[in-house]
């Protein structure tokens, strides 16, 4: 029984080593260059997109690289999630339309993709340290709509 079980052992290990060919694996290019031109592809994405990304893995989709490659890389190099980049995108974008535009705080929300208006007033809370009703109010001498 215990030679048949070793003899078994060897033809799986034989069978392993001859009858499966390798599978060869792609390697990404890891030159500073490319690296950079990688992080310039999402940065220029992101901003040229930014009424359209829900989620982040629709920009690794949209340049075909894995999710969590670019993600890793992009964490690396600027020192925060894309998440996070898409996060300060958005409320840079809010702050120019409510600025500018005529759009009201729940019309905001709702083009830059956010499920819900108390989940925007809290982004913007976060990364302006002030509510978007009290930005306008404290900014109305200043909003002056774009004609």
């Amino acid at each position: 029984m215990m030679v048949e079980s070793y003899v078994k052992q060897i033809l799986i290990l034989t069978r392993r080593s001859f009858g499966e060919k390798e599978i060869p694996t792609l390697q990404h290019d890891v030159t500073s260059a490319s690296v950079g031109n990688t992080i310039y592809s999402i940065i220029r994405y992101i901003d040229d997109n930014i009424f359209d990304i829900h989620m982040v893995s629709e920009i690794s989709s949209a340049l075909t690289y894995n999710q969590s490659y670019i993600s890793d890389l992009f964490k690396k190099k600027m020192g925060m999630t894309m998440q996070q980049y898409i996060n300060s995108k958005r409320i840079e974008k809010a702050v120019e339309l409510l600025r500018y535009g005529k759009l009201s705080i729940t019309q905001v929300a709702n083009q830059l993709n956010y499920s819900s208006v108390q989940g925007f007033c809290r982004a913007f809370s976060r990364i302006m340290k002030i509510s978007p009703t009290q930005y306008v109010k404290q900014h109305k001498s200043e909003l002056n709509p774009i004609e």
